[in-house]
């Protein structure tokens, strides 16, 4: 309700509610259209009914899987099967119980594409906000239907809608922080007239996202956290301590049961309920890659070493430049300390180049004018929060296309913040706005679309893997990729192995 109420209050005058709308709308048949005509909303996916599976499991008391099912994503504990996912997916399925689907129907298609629209109607749902606070009479209304354009079909939107398991789990985990941003942006910015449901709606999204993937999760929890301490720091000196603490006890109480949940099912697993990913027992992958275990070993699965190849890996990647003798610029560094380096090569600042400098603009003004926004400390402790999700793939053990989702929340945050000191600071846009936010959004909407045909035909795994004589480029002028094969894992000293054979998981679920 809140969202609808969002996109359509600001009708009036400057008629941006009816384009926002408007947009918004198109940019959700343009993704339901993209993954409609390729491959088709029910078409079955590689371990495609992993969490068909895992809701069937869950509603019997279990927590291990059919190995056929989740193929060579699966890790042996105990001498049954796991997979490592939350269970956040493995419940959206539960219509398909009542339907009588759930052994033959593959919705990973349809989840990744309702994933994305409701990221996206969240996120307009933040600029619609912004457009209605004061002295938003700065923005005429073609620089807010260009910004709300850049919102529907930039890189967000459109460059990660590729099919696959691992994709819809990343997807949800965006969407669930769009929707906490949008209710963190309207706490900061004094819009919330009660914040104690509005904390409390902000643990729920945290909450889900714990039980969709951590590394959001946590994110989220952590933004959480922070506001509502600094809510309280803020409330002591003026007498209204109980009052804060009130405002935070439903939210806490929310996140404590999710953060319960989610050690119930860990511990359902692995016997650990702070045991997330066991690396050490992904059968499949340690034998393929026997260096893994090696690699944890010495750096572990995070590591601050990991942070500078990883910074241009996602905002100016030069990694994948290729020597006259065919290795890549960092090859000797990227074998080292990483499991997975993936193409397509892609950075941030292209695809989603107004998001970005928004972003600095909003960092800039929550360090120089924090008076521009109604709670700056509740601001600054939810930016810092939202952070946390990039930090973690920044230092991660692996850098995959898709990973490139765990910093849009901070970005987007900061982004509004941006906007919001932009429109505070009441200083009209000049006439050559317009033509010059045109070719923002049109960098960005190029680059996205570019970025997500690459990602759809570039396969899974390292690129120092792959057979490409004619460099990494001959995989884009194949045909969708299929003159590309495995050449065998490349070993830190340069060394391949032979990979092995794959379990197949192309037909109907056999749980």
């Amino acid at each position: 309700m809140a969202l609808h109420a969002d996109i359509s209050a600001s009708r009036p005058r400057e008629r941006a509610g009816p384009s926002a709308a408007a947009i918004a709308l198109a940019g959700v048949a343009f993704v339901f259209l993209v993954l409609a005509r390729s491959p088709g909303l029910t078409a079955h996916v590689s371990v495609g009914f992993t969490f068909n599976e895992m809701l069937v499991r869950l509603l019997q008391g279990r927590f291990d899987l059919t190995a056929s099912t989740i193929g060579n994503e699966a890790f042996q504990h105990g001498g049954r099967t796991y997979a490592y996912f939350g269970v956040f997916c493995a419940l959206l399925r539960l219509p398909l119980m009542a339907l009588g689907g759930i052994r033959t129907t593959d919705v990973t298609v349809l989840s990744i594409a309702t994933a994305s629209s409701v990221s996206l109607m969240f996120r307009i749902a933040c600029a619609v906000t912004v457009f209605r606070t004061d002295r938003a009479e700065v923005l005429a209304p073609i620089h807010r239907t260009l910004i709300v354009m850049a919102l529907a079909f930039g890189g967000e939107t459109v460059q990660f809608l590729r099919p696959s398991v691992f994709q819809e789990v990343v997807s949800w985990g965006d969407a669930l922080a769009a929707g906490f941003v949008f209710v963190a942006l309207r706490v900061v910015l004094g819009l919330a007239t009660n914040r104690t449901r509005a904390y409390a709606a902000m643990a729920t999204f945290a909450g889900l996202a714990l039980l969709c993937r951590f590394s959001f999760g946590l994110g989220l929890s952590a933004a959480l956290g922070l506001m509502l301490a600094a809510d309280v720091l803020q409330s002591r000196p003026v007498g209204s301590l109980g009052g804060a603490v009130r405002r935070a006890a439903p939210a806490t109480a929310i996140l404590t049961l999710a953060l319960c949940a989610v050690g119930a099912v860990n511990y359902g697993r692995w016997g650990d309920p702070f045991l997330f990913i066991p690396l050490r027992e992904q059968a499949f992958a340690v034998a393929a890659f026997p260096d893994r275990l090696a690699r944890v070993q010495q750096l572990g699965e995070f590591n601050l070493a990991r942070i500078p190849f990883a910074l241009q890996y996602y905002f100016a990647p030069i990694w994948e430049l290729q020597r006259p003798d065919g290795t890549l610029l960092f090859q000797a560094h990227q074998l080292k300390y990483f499991d997975v380096v993936e193409l397509p090569p892609g950075s941030l600042l292209l695809s989603d180049p107004l998001i970005c400098l928004l972003a600095v603009g909003g960092v800039v003004a929550l360090v120089r004018g924090p008076s521009l926004v109604a709670q700056p400390w509740q601001a600054r402790a939810a930016l810092l929060g939202l952070a946390i999700p990039a930090l973690v793939m920044l230092g991660a053990i692996a850098l995959t296309f898709r990973y490139r989702m765990e910093f849009y929340p901070a970005l987007d945050f900061a982004a509004w913040i941006g906007l919001n000191a932009f429109i505070r600071r009441g200083r009209p846009l000049g006439q050559r706005a317009a033509p010059m936010l045109s070719g923002i959004l049109a960098v960005g909407l190029l680059v996205a679309g570019m970025s997500r045909v690459a990602y759809a035909v570039t396969p899974f795994g390292s690129l120092t893997d792959m057979d490409a004589p004619h460099g990494w480029t001959s995989l884009y002028w194949s045909q969708g990729g299929a003159e590309v094969k495995p050449a065998g894992h490349m070993m830190p000293n340069g060394a391949r192995l032979p990979f092995k054979a794959q379990l197949a998981n192309d037909g109907p679920a056999e749980f």
